[in-house]
Order: structure tokens, then C-alpha cells, then sequence
């Protein structure tokens, strides 16, 4: 006898962390904004910079460009971006269905479109057409790296969707950006995801990876009653009906396809057919927060060890070598003796700048490039050998 299987238990987890992801970006880009205007308000979300489609791309190609760089100063970027990594190897791009504020918000725009269009919505989501555009995603990727590398001169914040998204209330945002978002949300009402599923290079990199993951949809073809009904639920258009296991780079392990699987065990999220099966989407959703939070909550405890390790040595003598990454503009000042009015002077930042910001997270703000843990160091050992 056929068993029908509790969609329950795949449906709801991922609600939990996408809203807890926009809440984290929208929150610490709120509070950023605020400070800048003068508010002493605390950081107390960090803005995820490494979780923009375009600027992880941008650190990646950093990475062959100019390597040095994105090491020494010990980014956030890149611990976040390791985190996607992780992600995508072990699980495949769940990341993008569980985790990306640009993604979420895409997807909920697009149930409102569902609800109102029926069964029109995602009409455009099939066919040749659809296929060959999910290509634009790695011509994006050349044209970031081109940026990056010099070939072209392109500020790529012009066309930046993320950056309108986690900053839509200040003046800072070019209105070229902002129509790029509306643009996006306006498709979503009819398509699902246009921007991850034709034009997101951050998306074509993980799916990419995600081949190499042992984690994926697989059908069972002696259970599977070939009703159809996982493709036709399959946001991103992926054929699943006819496979043994998806492995198609635009799969976001949503897994809304298995749940709107009838038949238990049929369709099944697993490493390996019968054996290590997921039974819940809560599950799948735990195991990416835990590898993505890994690698950025591991640095920075050892950089809280650090600091604390550092405040016990007050009475040793300061050396600017000795400064981290994961000090804050106030830790500096009082380890180094000088005033923070004086300090944000000598490192070239406005006395209005937040003191509690974190070193390495200056050079991420617009004006601020140069700013580097490097820069800083150099700067603070020449005031004190003078």
C-alpha cells in the first residue's frame, strides 16, 4: 500500500532562518545608517557584506587578483564566504534556498504573485528560453571579474540589487541600484527568483560547487508513480521526474519538490539512496545555518580570546604589529594610548565615525576603501615614532 508522505515536515524550515537572515542584514545596515548620522547606537547585527551576490563574487576574484590583499586584512567577507563554501559542499547551493536576504525576499513577493496570477505565475519559468538564460549568471561572473581586474571600467554598485536592498532608506544608494531592485521584485510577482535564477553569479558558483555535494534530491524509480508533480512544483524549473538525482546547478535544495511528493520515500533529500535520509526540512535548514556560522563565529572567537588575552598585557609596551583585525576603533585607542578624537584623526576618519566599528570593517564602507588593517597599522607606528 502506497504511503503518503506529511509535507509538514518539509514546508516550514525554511521560513525560520530566511526572515532570521533579512532581520540580521536589514538590522546591522539600520544601525550602521543610524550611527552615521550621529546616533552613538552599538553594532549589534554585523553587516554581512559577504552575503551580496555581486561583492562575494567581487572577493572571490579578489582572491586571483589580488590575494594579498584579501588575506592580510583578515575580512569578514571572506569567512562569510567560506561559510557559503562549506555550505554548497556538504549540501549543495542550500544556501541560496534557506539563507540569501536577496533570495527571500524575491520568494515572498513571488507568493503574492502565485495567489493572485494561480496558476499563470512561473508560466515563464520553462522551456528553451528559460534554460539558456540561466547562462547570464557565469556571463555575470566574467563581467564581475573583469571589474575587479581593471579590463573594464564598470562600478559595478551601479547595478547592485543587495546594496539597494539592505540600504533603501539612505541617499547613498544609486538610483540605478534601486531600479535594478525594483526591477527584480516586479518579476518575482510573476516569475519565481528572476534575479537567482537568470542572473545571480554568487548562485551559478555555488550550484556549481554543489555538484561535487554529496547531498541532493534523489528518486526512487521502483517507488516513484511518475505523477509529475515534483516538476511541476520545482520553483526554479529544475526537471527532477525523470532523474535518479537532481544535479542540476540551479537546484537551491528548497525541497519543495519533495514535499509535494505523494508517495513516502520516493523523492528523498539523502547522500546516498534508503541510507543518511533527511526526514525534515528543519533538518536540512539547522544543518546550513551551523556550516555557514562556522567559519566566521571560529574566527571570531579566537579574536575575542585575542582581545581579552591583549587587555591583560596593559602594562607591556604597544607595538602597532600587534594590532587585530577584530579590534574595535575604541580597543585601538585605549591599547594605544591615544585620544580617539586623535586617533580617527590620524587614520583619516571623520570625528563623527563610530569608535565601536571593528578594523576590518572599515575599509567595507563607501569612502572608507583605503582604510585597510594595514593601512591602519602603518599609520598609528608613525605618529608613535615620531
Amino acid at each position: 500500500m502506497m504511503k503518503r508522505r506529511k509535507t509538514k515536515k518539509w514546508i516550514p524550515g525554511r521560513i525560520a532562518p530566511q526572515v532570521a537572515m533579512v532581520v540580521i542584514v536589514l538590522g546591522g545596515a539600520t544601525l550602521r545608517n543610524l550611527s552615521s548620522d550621529g546616533l552613538q547606537i552599538p553594532t549589534i547585527f554585523p553587516e554581512l557584506q559577504g552575503l551580496c551576490p555581486i561583492g562575494a563574487v567581487q572577493t572571490i576574484s579578489r582572491i586571483f587578483t589580488d590575494p594579498a590583499h584579501v588575506f592580510t586584512t583578515a575580512r569578514l567577507n571572506i569567512w562569510v564566504l567560506s561559510g557559503v563554501v562549506a555550505v554548497s559542499l556538504v549540501l549543495g547551493a542550500a544556501f541560496c534556498g534557506r539563507l540569501c536576504p536577496l533570495g527571500s525576499i524575491q520568494e515572498w513577493v513571488g507568493m503574492i504573485g502565485r495567489r493572485v496570477l494561480g496558476k499563470r505565475y512561473n508560466a515563464l519559468g520553462t522551456g528553451r528560453i528559460d534554460r539558456v538564460s540561466a547562462y547570464l549568471r557565469f556571463v555575470m561572473i566574467g563581467v564581475v571579474f573583469a571589474a575587479v581586474a581593471g579590463w573594464i571600467a564598470f562600478d559595478l554598485e551601479l547595478v547592485n540589487p543587495s546594496i539597494a536592498f539592505a540600504h533603501a532608506w539612505t541617499a547613498t544608494v544609486p538610483i540605478t541600484a534601486a531600479l535594478a531592485l525594483a526591477i527584480i521584485l516586479a518579476g518575482s510577482f510573476f516569475v519565481e527568483r528572476p534575479w537567482c535564477r537568470w542572473l545571480c553569479p554568487y548562485g551559478a558558483i555555488q550550484g556549481t560547487i554543489a555538484r561535487l555535494s554529496p547531498w541532493t534530491i534523489r528518486r526512487d524509480e521502483k517507488l516513484c508513480i511518475s505523477c509529475g508533480k515534483c516538476d511541476r512544483s520545482c520553483p526554479m524549473a529544475v526537471r527532477i521526474a525523470t532523474r535518479p538525482a537532481v544535479r542540476d546547478d540551479r537546484c537551491n535544495r528548497c525541497t519543495v519538490c519533495v514535499a509535494a511528493c505523494p508517495v513516502e520515500g520516493a523523492l528523498e533529500f539523502s547522500a546516498r539512496f534508503g541510507k543518511n535520509r533527511v526526514r525534515s526540512g528543519v533538518v536540512v535548514s539547522i544543518a546550513a545555518v551551523v556550516l555557514f556560522a562556522a567559519p566566521a563565529a571560529t574566527v571570531g572567537t579566537i579574536g575575542l580570546l585575542t582581545r581579552q588575552e591583549s587587555e591583560t598585557r596593559q602594562t607591556e609596551e604597544f607595538s602597532p604589529d600587534s594590532v587585530s583585525p577584530m579590534m574595535t576603533v575604541r580597543d585601538l585607542s585605549s591599547a594605544a594610548g591615544i585620544a580617539e578624537e586623535q586617533l580617527l584623526e590620524i587614520i583619516g576618519l571623520p570625528a563623527e565615525f563610530d569608535t565601536e566599528t571593528v578594523l576590518f570593517d572599515i575599509e567595507d564602507k563607501p569612502g572608507f576603501e583605503h582604510v585597510t588593517v594595514g593601512y591602519v597599522r602603518e599609520a598609528v607606528g608613525e605618529f608613535l615614532a615620531r
